[in-house]
């Protein structure tokens, strides 16, 4: 069984400072719970710990180890890190985006060292490949303007709610490593909705072939 602790950086995390917050504007994804964005629980090495800049506040790099790329979450500017000792203690860390940052929301020690990843992201599909017999697929989305964008295997145990068209549509997507890889556990995919025109159809009314606008009537 893994050792955990709460440890004194996780302090306010989850109430980080407007200061730290002000930055790009977060892209909506066009549907009621699918706003882009993006969410991340990693477990890894700690592999940096960076004080603030005249260009960028602080934050810790966690690295889950294998193929898979470090994540880089904000933290406050009075965190006290001195219990994070960098290459050697390994924590789990979430991060949730806002507007445009994605922040430090909780980091506890622990003493498991099997590098994971699992996170929820929502935005534009940018890419988006089928999975077939012969080998998987993959998606790629957009979160917004200041994140990552977050890659995806797509194998045939992943749940699709809809096939996504590149760069049109919105998805949300929930991955988590498996053997070493990045795989999307649900693709939900939110169509563009296009209204057509007043007098085209619906209550509108149509358009007569002499071009005069008939109303629900149909008259003249």
């Amino acid at each position: 069984m893994s050792a955990r602790s709460r440890i004194s950086v996780a302090v306010g995390l989850s109430c980080l400072t407007g200061a730290l917050l002000s930055g790009g504007a977060q892209a909506s994804g066009g549907e009621r719970g699918m706003r882009s964005g993006l969410e991340v629980k990693v477990r890894g090495v700690v592999t940096a710990v960076d004080v603030a800049t005249a260009t960028a506040g602080p934050s810790i790099t966690v690295s889950p180890g294998g193929t898979f790329a470090p994540w880089t979450c904000a933290i406050p500017t009075d965190a006290d890190t001195t219990g994070l000792v960098v290459n050697t203690t390994t924590v789990t860390m979430k991060c949730r985006s806002r507007n445009g940052i994605l922040a430090a929301k909780r980091i506890r020690t622990t003493d498991n060292t099997t590098g994971r990843v699992k996170l929820e992201a929502a935005g534009l599909a940018t890419a988006y490949t089928a999975a077939t017999i012969a080998a998987a697929g993959s998606i790629t989305v957009n979160p917004g303007t200041g994140l990552p964008l977050v890659t995806c295997a797509v194998t045939d145990r992943t749940r699709l709610r809809g096939t996504p068209v590149v760069n049109t549509d919105t998805a949300k997507i929930e991955c988590k490593t498996r053997d070493g890889v990045l795989v999307a556990k649900k693709i939900k995919v939110k169509r563009q909705r296009i209204t057509p025109p007043y007098g085209v159809g619906g209550n509108g009314g149509d358009t007569g072939t002499d071009g005069r606008h008939r109303g629900r009537g149909g008259r003249d």
